[in-house]
């Protein structure tokens, strides 16, 4: 923390300042993927706001909140620092085992700072804001030591294990039910080059935690059937017997991919400064980032990026939110 929180000072200091998820081209609906109901329309957004000096100030001093909440509310997040990286990845002569050709490297700053989700979304948090469970690894089988089975209305559920099997518009609505008044905090989908910033966290290796085992930091299909109780792959409970990347933030490689607020499109060759990403279309294709527990080490890198149709549902595929508060 403290690395991250001495970052954070000296910026506001100057500026006083199974189902396998899509594929990485633009015509993929993700073979293998699962494909359940009907895609939701999506719902207008909301224009990305800078929060103004004061609210990461805030932010800095606010409780941190707590890995496994059971409330999106409850829930930590990490102050985020604006700076400049190095999106993408290397390529020839020496580019990261696992590289394809849509990682074209480029310069990006982001001149505003952000609060990012510690973990992935949960299924209790899910629940807690649908009232359903539409999660695949929601059985006893998935976490045996916190499994709670359907109880009247509430659905059966492993409730620290991410949420996953939802398409990017049923997270639409699920992002519009969280911003009703009273609720103080704005909450999104993180823009595709603040995931890829929050990820990497400040190394430019392949993955944030270099050459450290990935079983320590990430859940891989090399790993994520290590559990004798579950006697096959599955997800497993957010940043539960794992490290956190550098900025605090957990499972950014692994467990479930996720899904971001951008466009799939073509990188720009030159630097660029807050990219929005290509225009949106209602059928186009948004960024998958992360990758998750079928894949190997070289598709949970910090730069690999796919694309999926917005109403497409995946059982390796999630999300984490970051927000604004005043």
């Amino acid at each position: 923390m403290t690395r991250v929180f001495l970052g954070l000072v000296a910026w506001l200091f100057l500026a006083s300042v199974p189902a396998s998820h899509a594929q990485d081209d633009t015509t993929g609906g993700g073979e293998g993927g699962v494909h359940y109901a009907p895609p939701v329309e999506p719902e207008a957004h909301a224009a990305v706001v800078a929060p103004p000096v004061r609210q990461l100030q805030r932010a800095a001093r606010r409780p941190r909140g707590q890995l496994h909440a059971r409330t999106i509310e409850q829930a930590r997040f990490e102050p985020i620092a604006p700076g400049t990286f190095q999106m993408g990845s290397p390529g020839e002569p020496h580019p990261e085992a696992g590289r394809r050709s849509n990682e074209v490297q480029h310069q990006v700053t982001l001149t505003v700072g952000f609060e990012m989700q510690a973990t992935e979304v949960t299924q209790a948090q899910w629940v807690d804001i649908m009232g359903i469970n539409p999660s695949l690894f929601q059985n006893k089988v998935n976490c045996p030591r916190t499994y709670r089975a359907a109880r009247g209305a509430t659905p059966a559920l492993c409730p620290d294990n991410p949420v996953e099997n939802v398409s990017y518009n049923e997270i639409q609505t699920f992002i519009s039910r969280v911003n009703q008044p009273p609720r103080q905090c704005t909450y999104r989908l993180p823009t595709e080059a603040e995931w890829e910033y929050a990820a990497r966290a400040g190394p430019t290796t392949a993955h944030s935690f270099g050459a450290a085992p990935i079983d320590n930091y990430a859940v891989t299909s090399e790993n994520a059937n290590t559990s004798a109780a579950r006697n096959r792959m599955s997800t497993a409970a957010v940043a539960r017997g794992r490290h956190d990347n550098p900025w605090h933030l957990y499972d950014m490689h692994g467990n479930v991919a996720e899904w971001t607020a951008d466009v799939y499109g073509e990188y720009p060759t030159g630097p660029v400064t807050n990219p929005p990403g290509p225009v949106a279309t209602s059928d186009s294709n948004r960024v998958v980032r992360g990758g998750g527990w079928p894949d190997s080490a070289g598709l949970v890198r910090s730069a690999q990026r796919s694309g999926a149709p917005p109403g497409d549902r995946y059982g390796d595929v999630g999300f984490r939110f970051v927000r604004a508060c005043p």
